[in-house]
């Protein structure tokens, strides 16, 4: 997968975050984003994973423009800042849910995460009664469980 910005402008407010943004990401290399806090490095993934979009420029994902007809970029895990689930459901049932949003995700992907990091034990407990440790696996799982061809990434934990 290619993920192109070309002019890419964001600005909230009166402050613009990113200016005339010009970047090529391609799936299988690692690549690393430099700044200052308030630089826009988040904004900047989340725009790459599909969460906001651009106010002026364009995305594109293997050459066709972002968002005519996807709504979020396709074949694309992400992880940000700090992933939160539905506090009333089991980590299995929030897992489930992600179903509804990649074709790729199947029971066997599931269970085999779930078994990967070691997570049986837990699969029944409501989301808000689990540790941090295993939020943040719940995390990579949502992250990884799609096979995706890019990985937007906040912080160097994985």
């Amino acid at each position: 997968m290619r993920l192109e910005i070309i002019n890419g402008q964001k600005i909230y407010g009166k402050r613009p975050i990113l200016n005339q943004l010009n970047l090529v990401f391609q799936s299988g290399k690692i690549y690393g984003l430099k700044g200052d806090n308030g630089s826009g490095k988040t904004v900047l993934l989340k725009i790459l994973a599909g969460y906001i979009k651009l106010d002026k420029g364009k995305v594109l994902q293997d050459g066709k423009v972002y968002g005519v007809k996807n709504h979020y970029i396709q074949d694309a895990g992400i992880l940000i800042e700090k992933v939160e689930f539905l506090s009333h459901l089991s980590l299995r049932e929030n897992l489930e849910l992600l179903r509804y949003f990649s074709s790729k995700v199947t029971e066997k992907r599931i269970a085999y995460w779930i078994q990967y990091y070691d997570l049986q034990e837990f699969e029944d407990i409501e989301y808000r009664h689990l540790s941090l440790g295993t939020k943040q696996k719940m995390a990579l799982i949502q992250a990884f469980i799609s096979s995706p061809s890019i990985l937007p990434n906040y912080s160097p934990q994985i």
